[in-house]
């Protein structure tokens, strides 16, 4: 919910552009869908925000604030999207669903 929350945030924010939130608004429309999915670690987690990135997909990524036995700090989320489907799937399809 963290991510979800993020990217919400930074989507409706000042410094969106008009495509992103009309990405929004659809992703809205249709359901706010959320599909989880898991990256193998960190660094590979920072690849795929790269990717998305570099093809204009908002991301966003939580980092942990340290209250449980994670370390204050560590990245242990990233939200891709919301985006078209296919362009979210060029940078997500090859990681499994949890």
């Amino acid at each position: 919910s963290h991510a979800t929350l993020g990217i919400y945030q930074q989507l409706i924010g000042p410094e969106s552009t008009d495509v992103h939130r009309q990405w929004l608004n659809d992703w809205m429309q249709s359901g706010a869908a959320k599909i989880v999915v898991g990256c193998r670690s960190e660094e590979e987690m920072i690849e795929l925000s790269t990717r998305a990135k570099e093809k204009q997909i908002p991301i966003h990524i939580v980092q942990d604030a340290g209250r449980t036995q994670v370390a204050a700090g560590s990245r242990t989320v990233l939200a891709v999207g919301p985006a078209p489907i296919p362009q979210v799937d060029e940078i997500t399809r090859h990681l499994k669903l949890l």
